[in-house]
């Protein structure tokens, strides 16, 4: 989405398609014979069928549960790492 405030202009884009709107020419035209065109309540409506056709985990949210669960391993293995080394140290001789 792209506001320009001077001009009362809202740009939305998606998949190569935009759609632009005169916020001014709607403000004027609010209470005309067809004022439901105004309306944004119609984007909840998309939002909740969206969700319900992508109840399927995301890419995204795989590869960062993956991600996460990697840190985690790492991190073991450091914590192990670091183990050895301080026990090697307090052995070393003097």
């Amino acid at each position: 989405a792209l506001i320009d405030v001077e001009m009362g202009e809202l740009m939305l884009r998606t998949d190569g398609d935009q759609i632009m709107f005169n916020v001014f020419e709607a403000m004027k035209r609010h209470d005309e014979e067809e004022p439901q065109c105004y309306r944004v309540e119609v984007i909840e409506v998309i939002e909740d069928k969206c969700k319900v056709q992508t109840s399927f985990p995301s890419l995204e949210k795989g590869l960062v549960d993956s991600m996460d669960a990697q840190e985690a391993e790492w991190s073991r293995e450091i914590e192990i790492f670091l183990q050895q080394l301080d026990g090697g140290l307090e052995e070393a001789p003097k």
